[in-house]
């Protein structure tokens, strides 16, 4: 409608449920969920709002608020254990998403140490994804380098489309790609 109900409705709606997410304590959907809020904020021309809901994504992932302040410690934490066993692997890489959805969108924050502190984090996601079922080394040389920590026969993160489409990835990848280089991070 002219008056944006139509837009209302679908954020109180989205706004439920994150709330019910939140309360059964769902963190792969609430992840999900804040990103499609977010996506459909962004949509509406409410950029502010789903900046706020992809920081509150990342923050769902970690389970503390402002999680950009602390990743480190956050990846560091996990005690030798696997991040994406962790936090989970379509939290990660719907995570690394936002993560560069914030710095791409947030063109008017005069913070570039937080902007860049998105950047690592992701990069760090990323490289922590990465460590699960990587092929497996094709020459002797390549094994000092491999560093796979779990292997996922069969596992194809791509076939429920509804949850990660591979073209919001590779955007995401591409984009943090070009913000490293031209940082000459």
């Amino acid at each position: 409608s002219k008056d944006g109900g139509d837009v209302k409705t679908i954020v109180a709606s989205y706004e439920k449920a994150v709330m019910q997410c939140r309360l059964k304590q769902e963190r792969c959907l609430l992840v999900q969920a804040l990103n499609e809020l977010a996506d459909f904020e962004l949509a509406s021309g409410q950029e502010r709002a789903a900046i706020r809901h992809w920081c509150d994504g990342v923050d769902a992932i970690f389970s503390v608020y402002d999680a950009i302040k602390q990743w480190r410690d956050l990846v560091a934490n996990c005690n030798g254990d696997d991040v994406i066993a962790k936090r989970g692997f379509f939290e990660i890489a719907i995570g690394i998403c936002m993560l560069s959805k914030i710095v791409r969108h947030d063109g008017k924050s005069t913070d570039l140490g937080r902007s860049r502190e998105h950047v690592l984090c992701a990069v760090c996601l990323v490289k922590e994804m990465l460590k699960c079922s990587l092929s497996h080394p094709m020459r002797l040389r390549d094994f000092r380098n491999s560093q796979t920590e779990t292997l996922w026969p069969a596992f194809d993160p791509f076939l429920d489309l509804d949850r990660l489409r591979p073209s919001d990835l590779i955007d995401a990848l591409e984009f943090l790609c070009s913000r490293l280089l031209g940082n000459d991070e």
